[in-house]
């Protein structure tokens, strides 16, 4: 009978054991404030380790916890070193962003107390990135910050909190490597994987290289789809030099899937526009700065501007290829055009003479708490509606987040 406890107390024992993984490098906790160091070199021996876990915890909740490992690089036997970043992880996991290799968790520069780093990690608390180490690493070495990006917010000191740590064990809720991806040669998501209500099917209308990664579409009175594509999105910016472009697909045959597709204009001017709407000959794109008409003037479905016209019908939108910024328009039924922008902010004077201050805590700080010339104070996003011409804008609904396209039923309701 004595054995009995004896055995459940072993296994308690290795189940502890299993649990257990500590940090073999912990950095004190990394703060804003004035006291609190920002930058803690990393120094760890590693010889017998296997494997290594780069973690960054979160120490005050959600937050601005933008995190950099800086130089990191494995110590050899011989006294030579590896560069990490060379190095590709097998699994990782972060809160926010991405973990990214020579960028901050946002796609900007590493930059801690305006030191710009070629070589790091960033990412974003929390954050767990795993390696399987090549033989013969006898150390680490690195030096971690909380990168320049998340130090402040609104022209304030975050609230960022996180500590550095090195494993060489799989901690508290490790990310598990990716399955491998199996190139089964589809290009596209199977319809037959959709449910849907009796009565209804979902069939592919169109792929690429009808289309290239569409940000918006509207549908036009002859039942074409126009499409806004966004290839040069953030750190894509330049992958296509000549600009994104709208484009016109239609089923000319009746085969119910697209068989032509025209370029109505592309330019350098568009990166990543987040709005088109087709209001008869009227193409309106929203493209930060600018809310921008192209008018087809002979019809034709391709922008000449030998022919057509090109107007800024506004200007003054914050977020130039980020997707909190300028977004679609619709008609409302009473003939006015109704938008929205995300909390990038924005700074414009509609076409009768009015000027508009929209700041948020993210973006455009300088001007947030200002009055506009409609004797209100607007903050963050915010929906609006206008004349066709871009005269006497309201402000109906402000102080979101970021809150893409609206749509307005024929009552006037908008959703």
């Amino acid at each position: 009978m004595t054995s009995r406890p004896l055995i459940l107390l072993a296994l308690l024992g290795s189940a502890a054991c299993a649990v257990a993984a500590s940090p073999v490098f912990e950095s004190p906790r990394l703060t804003t404030a004035k006291n609190s160091p920002r930058l803690v070199k990393v120094d760890v021996p590693l010889k017998g380790a296997k494997e290594l876990y780069l973690v960054v915890s979160d120490e005050d909740g959600p937050s601005c916890d933008w995190a950099d490992w800086l130089e990191p690089k494995l110590i050899m036997a011989d006294g030579s070193t590896k560069d990490l970043t060379k190095l590709s992880w097998k699994a990782v996991s972060q809160g926010s962003g991405g973990t990214r290799v020579g960028k901050s968790t946002m796609s900007d520069v590493l930059l801690v107390n305006g030191q710009k780093f070629e070589s790091g990690i960033g990412t974003h608390a929390r954050s767990v990135i795993v390696y399987d180490l090549p033989q013969g690493v006898v150390g680490f070495t690195a030096q971690a910050a909380i990168d320049d990006g998340g130090m402040e917010r609104g022209g304030k000191a975050s609230n960022a909190s996180v500590k550095f740590q090195v494993y060489t064990e799989a901690p508290p809720n490790a990310p598990k490597p990716a399955p491998p991806i199996v190139d089964d040669g589809k290009t596209t998501v199977p319809a037959d994987m959709f449910t849907v209500p009796e009565g209804l099917e979902v069939t592919v209308w169109a792929t690429s290289p009808a289309l290239f990664n569409p940000t918006n579409i509207d549908f036009d009175a002859q039942g074409r789809l126009w499409v806004a594509e966004g290839v040069n999105y953030r750190s894509k910016g330049s992958r296509r030099p000549e600009g994104d472009r709208v484009v016109v697909l239609e089923d000319t045959t009746g085969s119910g899937r697209a068989d032509k597709s025209t370029v109505f204009v592309q330019e350098s001017a568009l990166a990543a526009p987040l709005g088109v709407a087709v209001l008869g000959n009227q193409i309106v794109v929203s493209q930060p700065p600018d809310l921008l008409v192209y008018t087809d003037v002979n019809g034709d479905g391709k922008f000449d501007p030998a022919v057509d016209k090109r107007d800024v019908l506004l200007t003054g939108f914050g977020g130039r290829q980020h997707d909190h910024s300028l977004h679609s328009v619709t008609a409302g039924p009473d003939g006015q055009w109704y938008w929205n922008q995300g909390n990038t902010g924005a700074k414009f004077t509609d076409h009768s003479g009015k000027t508009f201050r929209m700041g948020s805590p993210y973006m455009m700080q300088d001007i947030a708490g200002q009055k506009s010339d409609d004797g209100h104070v607007w903050i963050g996003g915010f929906t609006a509606r206008m004349n066709p011409d871009g005269s006497n804008v309201t402000i109906i609904g402000h102080n979101y987040r970021n809150s893409f396209e609206q749509t307005i039923t024929s009552f006037g309701d908008i959703f």
